[in-house]
C-alpha cells in the first residue's frame, strides 16, 4: 500500500497537470485523506460493528478497498469525478487498515520488544516508497510522457492507474496467502 501512497503523492499531482492542462485543482483534492482519516479515527473506534469482525479481516477489507482504489480512474476514463472517487474509497481503506496493522505488530511482539515490533512494520513501507519512487517516473515517461500524448482520451494514460491498482493488490493478496497457509491469525 505504501507504493500507493507514493503515486497518490507524486504521480496523481503530474498526471492531472498533465491530463488536464491545469485546469484541475488538486491542492483540493487533497484534503479529502486527512480529512477522512481524522473523521474515521473519531467514528470507528466507537462502532460495535468492527469489534465482532476479526482484525485480520478488516486489515483485508481495508487493504483491498485501497488497491481497488485506482480503478476508479479507468473506469471512468479518468473524468474529474474519478479523483474525488479514487481518494476517498482510498481514505476509507486505509482508516480501516492502518491502525489495525500497529496493532497486530504490538499484539504480536513478545515483552520487552515492542519497540522492534513496531519498528519493523515500517521497513516493508520503505521499500514499498522506494519501489513506487521509480515506479512513479517509469509510468509517467511511459504513458504519459508530456500534456499532448496524456491529453488524448486513449488507453495508454490510464495505464498507469492499472499498473498501480495491480501493485497494490499484491498487499490484500499476501495477507489472504498468508492467513490461508496458518501463518498469522
Amino acid at each position: 500500500m505504501a507504493c500507493e501512497f507514493v503515486q497518490l503523492d507524486v504521480t496523481l499531482p503530474k498526471y492531472l497537470i498533465r491530463h488536464f492542462n491545469e485546469t484541475i485543482f488538486f491542492a483540493l483534492f487533497q484534503l479529502i485523506n486527512p480529512i477522512l482519516i481524522l473523521v474515521a479515527a473519531f467514528i470507528l473506534p466507537f462502532t460495535t460493528l468492527l469489534e465482532r469482525v476479526p482484525a485480520l479481516l478488516l486489515m483485508v477489507l481495508g487493504t483491498l478497498l485501497q488497491a481497488s482504489s485506482p480503478f476508479w480512474n479507468v473506469v471512468t476514463g479518468m473524468g474529474k469525478l474519478a479523483v474525488p472517487f479514487f481518494l476517498t474509497q482510498f481514505s476509507l481503506g486505509e482508516s480501516l487498515s492502518q491502525p489495525l496493522l500497529n496493532e497486530m505488530a504490538m499484539k504480536m511482539a513478545p515483552r520487552g520488544q515492542e519497540a522492534f515490533y513496531a519498528s519493523s512494520v515500517t521497513a516493508p513501507k520503505l521499500a514499498a516508497r522506494l519501489l513506487g519512487l521509480g515506479m512513479s517516473g517509469g509510468l509517467l515517461s511511459q504513458f504519459c510522457p508530456n500534456a499532448s500524448e496524456c491529453a488524448i482520451p486513449a488507453i495508454a494514460p490510464l495505464m498507469i492507474w492499472v499498473v498501480t491498482g495491480a501493485v497494490a493488490f499484491i498487499t490484500p493478496t499476501g495477507l489472504l496467502l498468508l492467513w490461508w497457509r496458518k501463518w498469522i491469525r
